[in-house]
């Protein structure tokens, strides 16, 4: 939880193992891995797919190139790559680890399982949702059979989620979601936030079939939620920007949706991906709702794009 201080002692062992002409041990690629992952906290992606990579030269040549300790190593040069943003890269590793992990242990092998999760979490990002749905699929059985409530939650949460925002099958997904709701809400843990998603994605559910009342009650818990974690919430105010927004109250629609870009901004970082991605969003919105409002969207965007085609 503390990114300095793991890098700091990453680099003494670091440092000792050279000293110990063990540059190319495996303990080595454990430093380098847990550099990776602390550089992903501090979003400094360059370093941390750099120390990832390395960790993944130590394993490839210690153990050959289809082991459990490579598939680990793209397992997290993956996640760092979707951290990123750069889907592309993430697809490849992610599924050579899926690939090599599902060879040696099988489907329902819970590293595999690990795998299974990562691509459907990487595809819902991607908004793949086909992708998405058969990697869902694919952590049924399992999920199923836990007898570990936090298991099964986070399943239904995600699963629920992906066909709430695919649109592919929302009243399943608020079946989904509400499983997932009655099993965080049963049990003691650090499930605050995971809650506050649950209630987030349903108020979306119910902007979608037209219930504002429910959605704006689920809208409201999950707000309530995530202020009492602390947490920045960009996504409630889009909500609330919805829910005006097909309610007809064009001017509170239009000040949810600046106070989400601003939140935006301050969750992510200016021009993060997933901040270009909101903007996108609001901006297609706020095109249906009023000119002058879109087009100081429009030119904020045309502010972050680096890219010609996107400008």
């Amino acid at each position: 939880n503390n990114a300095d201080s793991s890098i700091y002692y990453s680099s003494i062992l670091e440092k000792e193992l050279m000293n110990r002409q063990q540059g190319e041990s495996l303990s080595m690629a454990d430093v380098y891995n847990t550099k990776g992952n602390a550089y992903d906290i501090k979003k400094d992606y360059a370093n941390a797919i750099l120390y990832h990579n390395k960790s993944l030269a130590i394993r490839e040549k210690a153990t050959g190139n289809n082991s459990s300790e490579v598939a680990y190593s793209l397992g997290n040069l993956a996640l760092a790559y979707q951290s990123k943003g750069d889907y592309e890269n993430a697809e490849k590793n992610g599924l050579k680890s899926y690939e090599i992990r599902k060879k040696l242990f099988g489907l329902n092998n819970e590293q595999t399982q690990l795998s299974v999760f990562n691509m459907a979490s990487l595809y819902s990002e991607m908004r793949e949702w086909k992708k998405a749905m058969l990697f869902y699929e694919l952590q049924k059985n399992y999920a199923g059979r836990s007898a570990i409530n936090s298991e099964l939650a986070d399943y239904k949460l995600n699963y629920g989620t992906a066909q709430v925002l695919s649109e592919q099958n929302i009243s399943e997904g608020i079946i989904n979601l509400k499983e997932a709701t009655a099993l965080y809400s049963s049990y003691q843990g650090s499930n605050t936030n995971k809650l506050a998603i649950c209630y987030q994605n349903l108020a979306v559910a119910y902007t979608d079939y037209a219930d504002y009342e429910e959605a704006k009650r689920n809208n409201e818990k999950s707000a309530g939620l995530k202020k009492q974690l602390g947490i920045i919430d960009p996504e409630s105010q889009l909500n609330a920007g919805n829910i005006f927004y097909y309610q007809g109250n064009t001017t509170k629609a239009i000040y949810a949706y600046t106070q989400a870009l601003t939140l935006y901004e301050k969750k992510y970082g200016y021009g993060h991906h997933k901040h270009i991605t909101a903007i996108e969003n609001i901006a297609e919105a706020s095109t249906k709702i009023n000119a002058a409002a879109a087009n100081q969207v429009y030119r904020y965007l045309l502010d972050i794009y680096k890219n010609d085609e996107l400008k």
